[in-house]
């Protein structure tokens, strides 16, 4: 299908929650709810952490890959923030590796960080 057709009803719409396996839910919510500054979700079930993030909700749960520790290969996050500079700031007081400082990009202003599992996440505020 062409990106100018308008899709069927029951054709996909878009990514609407991202779960994510986690080694560590505590390490794990303490980075994208405290250091991040993400919302946690005000109850969560067990296992998990459920993240308020707006368009679309997150969840952190308990790995439960048939290999535990891979969790976090293969993927980038992007999450839209309104001040990359002063994000960026935070992160790195807070002792997590960045790839680099912030710059502009075609997605507007980036940078990418990895969580504790390894996931990338890319900050950036729209171009």
């Amino acid at each position: 299908m062409s990106t100018t057709e308008t899709p069927a009803t029951d054709d996909p719409t878009g990514v609407d929650f991202v779960s994510l396996q986690v080694s560590d839910l505590e390490k794990s919510r303490a980075f994208y709810c405290d250091t991040l500054g993400l919302p946690a979700a005000p109850t969560s079930p067990p296992g998990a952490q459920l993240i308020a993030s707006r368009p679309v909700f997150m969840a952190l749960r308990t790995d439960i890959t048939p290999e535990p520790g891979t969790a976090g290969r293969g993927v980038t996050l992007w999450i839209a923030v309104d001040d990359v500079d002063a994000l960026y700031k935070a992160v790195a007081e807070s002792g997590a590796e960045t790839e680099a400082e912030p710059a502009d990009g075609p997605f507007g202003r980036m940078f990418t960080v990895a969580d504790p599992d390894g996931y990338r996440l890319t900050l950036h505020n729209a171009a």
